[in-house]
């Protein structure tokens, strides 16, 4: 396999370092990391992914959204409870 030359700063090698899970190289690092990242050009790939999942929620009952309202509500009071609002 060919390969390329890249420079990083030493504290992100180091970050990379630390990263690697058992019997992984840096580079194998860097593909799980950007495999996991939603990337492409224009955000083509990005929406393809989604398209499975569009339009998923346009027949649940408006009962359950209000639930979700309602427990978004209690998540968010909850959280300013303990870390102050924001």
């Amino acid at each position: 396999m060919a390969s390329k030359r890249i420079e990083v700063s030493p504290d992100i090698y180091e970050k990379l370092l630390d990263a690697r899970q058992e019997g992984e190289s840096v580079t194998d690092v860097l593909r799980r990391l950007l495999d996991a990242v939603p990337h492409s050009v224009n955000g083509r790939k990005f929406l393809e992914d989604l398209k499975p999942f569009l339009g998923l929620w346009k027949n649940l009952p408006d009962s359950y959204f209000e639930i979700m309202q309602q427990d978004q509500a209690e998540l968010r009071e909850e959280f300013s409870r303990r870390f102050g609002e924001s």
